[in-house]
C-alpha cells in the first residue's frame, strides 16, 4: 500500500476544497425545471410520489419516509418511532448544518465520525434503522458527485498507480467528444458506504483505487488508510509453508513454480494483505520475479564496473547502473509512479541488491 498523503499533500487541500464547494452547491441549489422525486412503495401495493425543491430536503423527506417502512410494525417499535425520527434528524443536522464542511473532513475526522457511527449502533437498536433509512439517500447523493467531480478528482489528483496493489496504471481518459473512449480509477469507500451511509461523499474517505481492488475488499474493513500512511513492512519470496528464503535460497530458485510471497509486517498490514489477497497476486507474478532473480545472477558488482568502463559518459555510477537495471522510481517518494515499484524494492533488498 503507498500513502497518497506522503505524495500528493501539497495539492490534495486544493482538490478537497473543489469537492466540498460542489457538495455544498449540489445540495442547497433549487431545481429549476423539475423537481427532486421520491417514490415511496407501500405494502399494499400502492405508492405515493413526493417532490422536493433540493436535494438536501428530498434526503431529509425520503430518509424519514424509508424510516417508515422499516419500523416493525408492533407495540415497542411504535412507541419509538418517534424517538427514531428524532435520531435521524439529529443525524442529517450533523451532516447538513455544515455539508461543505463535513464532507472535507480529514483523515483522522472521518476516523472518529467512523468510530461515533459504530458507537451509536451499540448504544440503541434504533440506529440500526436509522442508518438502514439513510442508505438509499446517500447512495444517491453519491452518484451525483461522482458523476459531477469524479473524473476532475481523477485528473487533478493524478494517482499513476493503485494505492491498495501498486500493481495496475490507473489512468484517466476524458473523451472530448461523444464515442471516444473513457476510462478511469474506481473510488473505493474505506469505511463501506453501506455501513457507514453519511461517509459516502466525504473526500478523505473515497481511495481512488483500481477495479480489482475496490470489488475485491467490496464491504470488508481494512486497518491502513493509504491517505494517513503506507505499508511499512516488506513483500519477500517464501517458501511453500511461508517462511522467508535467504539469499542464497532465492538465488537458486530455477523454477517459477517455486515461487511463492508473503509478506513480513505488523498484524494490521498482514490483516489487509489478506484481505486485498495482494501475497496470492503477488505470487502470481511469478515470471516478474523469475527475471528479477535471473537478473541478480547476471548483474553483480563487476558486471555493473564493466558497464561504467564500457560505456563512459552514459553510465557513471553504481546508481546509474542500478536503475539501467532495474528500472526508476523505486524509491519511497517515486512508487505510486510505476506498477510494482514497493515489490521489486522489497524483493531486491531481499537478495542484498540495494541502490
Amino acid at each position: 500500500m503507498i500513502n497518497i498523503q506522503y505524495l500528493h499533500s501539497h495539492h490534495l487541500d486544493g482538490i478537497c476544497q473543489a469537492w466540498k464547494d460542489a457538495a455544498k452547491v449540489l445540495v442547497e441549489k433549487k431545481t429549476t425545471t423539475k423537481k427532486y422525486a421520491y417514490t415511496q412503495k407501500y405494502a399494499d401495493g400502492t405508492s405515493q410520489t413526493f417532490l422536493y425543491d433540493t436535494l438536501k430536503d428530498k434526503i431529509y423527506g425520503s430518509c424519514e419516509l424509508i424510516l417508515e417502512g422499516l419500523i416493525p410494525d408492533d407495540t415497542f417499535f411504535d412507541t419509538n418511532f418517534e424517538v427514531s425520527c428524532g435520531l435521524l434528524k439529529e443525524e442529517l443536522d450533523f451532516v447538513f448544518t455544515d455539508i461543505w464542511t463535513y464532507v472535507g473532513k480529514d483523515w483522522s475526522q472521518v476516523k472518529e465520525d467512523a468510530d461515533r457511527c459504530d458507537n451509536n449502533k451499540k448504544d440503541t437498536c434504533l440506529y440500526f434503522y436509522v442508518y438502514n433509512a439513510l442508505k438509499e439517500p446517500f447512495e444517491e447523493l453519491y452518484k451525483y458527485m461522482q458523476e459531477l467531480m469524479q473524473d476532475m478528482v481523477f485528473t487533478e489528483l493524478n494517482i499513476r498507480t493503485c494505492p491498495y496493489c501498486n500493481r495496475q496504471y490507473t489512468f484517466t481518459l476524458k473523451p472530448n467528444k461523444k464515442g471516444e473512449p473513457h476510462t478511469s480509477p474506481e473510488f473505493d469507500h474505506f469505511y463501506p458506504k453501506s455501513l457507514y451511509p453519511t461517509l459516502a461523499i466525504s473526500f478523505y474517505n473515497l481511495v481512488p483505487s483500481c477495479h480489482c481492488c475496490n470489488h475485491g475488499k467490496g464491504q470488508k474493513r481494512l486497518h491502513i488508510n493509504p491517505y494517513e500512511k503506507g505499508f511499512q513492512g516488506d513483500f519477500c519470496i517464501v517458501n511453500k509453508d511461508g517462511y522467508r528464503l535467504n539469499i542464497k535460497e532465492v538465488l537458486d530458485i530455477k523454477d517459477e513454480k517455486d515461487i511463492y510471497v508473503g509478506y513480513n509486517g505488523t498484524l494490521d498490514e498482514r490483516e489487509d494483505v489478506r484481505i486485498l489477497g495482494l501475497d496470492q497476486l503477488y505470487t502470481m507474478h511469478s515470471d516478474y520475479i523469475q527475471e528479477i532473480i535471473d537478473n541478480v545472477n547476471d548483474y553483480n558488482e563487476a558486471s555493473a564496473n564493466g558497464l561504467i568502463d564500457s560505456f563512459q559518459g552514459i553510465y557513471n555510477t553504481p546508481q546509474q547502473i542500478y536503475d539501467f537495471v532495474w528500472g526508476r522510481h523505486l524509491e519511497l517518494a517515486e512508487q505510486e509512479l510505476r506498477p510494482l515499484s514497493k515489490f521489486t524494492k522489497d524483493i531486491l533488498e531481499q537478495v542484498g541488491v540495494k541502490r
